[in-house]
C-alpha cells in the first residue's frame, strides 16, 4: 500500500488484546507516539472493601494519532491486534470526535458506552460544560440520558445529564 509521506497525523482506533489496554497505552506512549486511552472511575465492591479504580471507557480499544505510514510501528507493539478498518483501510477518526470524548470525560457527568444507538429524539444540552452538544435522548435504567454517536467506531457515548438541562434544538 502506498501512502503519502506528507499526509497529516490523524487519530485511529486500534483493537487490543482483552484487558491489555493500559499496558498497550504505556508501550505506545514510550515510543513517543501520541496515544489516548479514555478512562473512567468506578467504585468496585469486594467482599471486604470498596475501591475506586480506573478502567477503560471503551474496552478493547486504544487511540493513536499517527501518519498512516507509521501504522506498522503500532502493529508491532505487543498486545495490539489490528486497526479498525473499512474496506481493508484503517479508518481515521475526526479530531472533533476525540475532543468530544475528552470533553465528556472531563465534564464530571457519569459516562457509559453502548454498542448501538437506540432510536430517540434529538436533544441539545443547555447548561454546564456540555452546553451546545447535540445527541439523542434515551431512557436507560429509569434515567433520562444523553447519547452521542462516535460514528467511525460504531459506538455510542452515553452521558447522564439532568433532563432539565436538555431541550429540543
Amino acid at each position: 500500500m502506498k501512502t503519502d509521506p506528507s499526509a497529516p497525523e490523524q487519530w485511529y482506533a486500534v483493537y487490543v488484546m482483552p484487558q491489555s489496554e493500559k499496558k498497550v497505552f504505556d508501550r505506545i506512549r514510550a515510543m513517543q507516539i501520541d496515544v489516548y486511552l479514555p478512562l473512567r472511575r468506578s467504585l468496585r465492591q469486594w467482599s471486604d472493601r470498596k475501591k475506586w479504580i480506573e478502567e477503560p471507557l471503551i474496552r478493547g480499544y486504544v487511540f493513536v494519532r499517527i501518519r498512516l505510514r507509521d501504522q506498522v510501528r503500532v502493529l508491532e507493539v505487543p498486545g495490539v491486534l489490528q486497526f479498525v478498518r473499512f474496506d481493508k483501510q484503517p479508518v481515521p477518526i475526526p479530531d472533533d470526535q476525540i475532543d468530544a470524548l475528552r470533553t465528556f470525560l472531563d465534564s464530571g457527568y457519569e459516562v457509559d458506552v453502548a454498542d448501538e444507538l437506540l432510536p430517540g429524539e434529538e436533544v441539545e444540552v443547555t447548561e454546564g460544560l456540555l452546553t451546545g452538544m447535540r445527541g439523542q435522548m434515551l431512557e436507560r435504567r429509569g434515567k433520562k440520558i444523553f447519547a452521542v454517536q462516535l460514528e467511525h467506531l460504531g459506538k455510542t457515548l452515553i452521558v447522564a445529564v439532568p433532563a432539565a438541562q436538555l431541550r429540543r434544538p
